[in-house]
């Protein structure tokens, strides 16, 4: 009787082992498809300057009552730099409710723009979504912080 079952027994592992294989190979495309639209904050900058240099920002909140520019290229390369490596995801047009815009304006006389909230960054015409904390966001509120006047 025992022989009886072992073509059973067979078939069987091997489907398991062709339905496994091929949940594998699913996985593998998902996990690749999901990290090829990851992007850094400085690599999806670097797509649109093209190695231009930042020469001013200028940042206004959302109702343009706070505007700030910033010309002092030590203080716009530490905002760059602090952001480089924050993780976005690429996502289709979705609509976003900027806190801040952002006008990048380079040395050789081009301007782009930047838009920025909680969970969205809109970088040109791209729109992605931030991977764990905003580090651009909570730079660009450090910088438009109203101090107050000392006496």
């Amino acid at each position: 009787m025992c022989n009886s079952f072992g073509p059973f027994v067979k078939s069987i592992r091997k489907q398991i082992f062709i339905s496994l294989l091929v949940l594998g190979v699913i996985i593998y495309f998902f996990i690749i498809q999901q990290r090829s639209t990851q992007i850094t904050f400085e690599e999806a900058l670097d797509e649109i300057l093209s190695d231009q240099t930042i020469k001013k920002l200028m940042i206004a909140d959302d109702k343009n009552e706070n505007v700030v520019e910033i010309v002092d290229d030590k203080l716009v390369n530490e905002l760059m730099k602090d952001s480089a490596h924050m993780v976005l995801k690429q996502v289709e047009d979705i609509s976003i409710e900027p806190l801040y815009n952002i006008t990048l304006y380079t040395k050789e006389y081009k301007i782009y723009a930047l838009q920025v909230n909680e969970t969205t960054v809109r970088i040109g015409r791209d729109f992605y979504t931030v991977r764990g904390n905003n580090i651009f966001l909570e730079s660009i509120k450090r910088l438009t912080r109203k101090e107050p006047a000392i006496e």
